[in-house]
């Protein structure tokens, strides 16, 4: 179960990767919320968590996600300490969703101030992506993905993002999540990919 912010571009994004990888919409199940901060989203999904695993009569979730943007602010220590005490995975973008969908173009370790500069960073790959037009198309990001993943993975290795709230992103991680849950002829790449190694070790963030 993913739990995101945005109302268009985060949802869209993953039901169509969801559609790409061959995965029925009842394993992996992606829902905005009303909320706008990171700690009202956590908390509304620990109680989706805590509904889900006393009723007995519902499939069991494995794993549940949150993903959010920092705004440029960064995520507060007892939030992320909030969600990984109730199994809660936390796929962060800092400063927005775009700069994730940046990395499918270029490796990029800039640091943004905020989400409109990520969004017009991005528009120079993808012209008119801005305002009320923020529908990905994923004929442009999806042969792009494995890069994006890639330019992420590079990004952790060198620790850039410990160096601020503007240049980060997990979504990569949540990304080869839900390859494992590939149709075995629909996945991005081969779930023992070597260059892929870390991101198949369950991580908390």
């Amino acid at each position: 179960m993913v739990y995101v912010e945005g109302e268009v571009t985060e949802k869209e994004y993953l039901e169509c990767l969801r559609t790409r990888l061959g995965i029925p919409k009842e394993l992996v199940g992606i829902k905005s919320t009303s909320f706008t901060d990171t700690s009202s989203i956590v908390k509304y999904a620990i109680r989706q968590k805590k509904k889900f695993e006393s009723n007995r009569s519902v499939a069991r979730v494995d794993q549940w996600w949150v993903l959010v943007d920092t705004e440029g602010e960064g995520i507060p220590q007892d939030t992320v300490d909030m969600a990984k005490s109730n199994g809660i995975y936390l796929a962060v973008n800092g400063p927005s969703f775009e700069f994730w969908l940046l990395l499918h173009f270029c490796y990029s370790t800039r640091h943004f101030i905020n989400a409109r500069a990520a969004c017009a960073e991005l528009e120079k790959y993808v012209p008119g992506y801005r305002g009320n037009n923020k529908s990905p198309d994923m004929e442009v990001f999806g042969p792009l993905i494995c890069d994006a993943v890639k330019n992420a993975c590079q990004l952790r290795a060198k620790g850039l993002e410990s160096e601020g709230v503007c240049c980060c992103t997990d979504t990569d991680i949540l990304v080869c999540s839900m390859n494992r849950q590939a149709k075995d002829d629909h996945e991005l790449f081969k779930r023992d990919d070597p260059q892929y190694g870390e991101l198949f070790v369950q991580r908390r963030r």
